[in-house]
């Protein structure tokens, strides 16, 4: 999974979704598009009450999930060996790793010395895979976590 963007924008027909014009509205606003709560919590003694959820096009930190369709990225069956639990980092965490140390760092461009990354869990393996591809032979990579292995 991954975030919403509305496909008729012109970063959207340019093939460029993460800059959609209507981003904002899809994966930030807590709810869907036209403004409504995704769901409600029902209680006895109260009115219902609206639940936020749709950040980054989809809440995916439960095993019930509600999403965008356009924030669903099918997987091809020649894949099936893969757990679907590794599966699910490729939606945001490896965008956010990988692209935080390619566009925000630019290792290509910045050339650093030393590159410290903490935390090695989705979004960090991430940051290290794409510091690994781009950093100079030179550049001392170091990760740190709190769980050894």
């Amino acid at each position: 999974m991954s975030f919403a963007y509305y496909r008729d924008c012109p970063a959207c027909h340019a093939s460029v979704p993460g800059v959609c014009y209507n981003y904002f509205k899809l994966n930030n606003n807590r709810g869907r598009p036209d403004g409504m709560p995704t769901m409600y919590i029902a209680s006895k003694e109260h009115q219902p009450e609206p639940i936020h959820t749709s950040f980054f096009g989809q809440s995916s930190f439960s095993r019930l999930t509600i999403c965008h369709g356009i924030s669903v990225i099918p997987v091809s069956p020649k894949f099936d060996s893969i757990p679907v639990e590794m599966l699910t980092a490729f939606g945001c965490g490896f965008q956010m790793g990988a692209g935080a140390t390619m566009i925000v760092i630019n290792p290509a461009q910045t050339k650093p010395r030393t590159l410290a990354i903490f935390g090695v869990g989705a979004v960090g393996f991430s940051a290290l895979f794409a510091a690994k591809a781009t950093c100079p032979l030179e550049t001392q990579i170091v990760t740190i976590d709190l769980t050894p292995s």
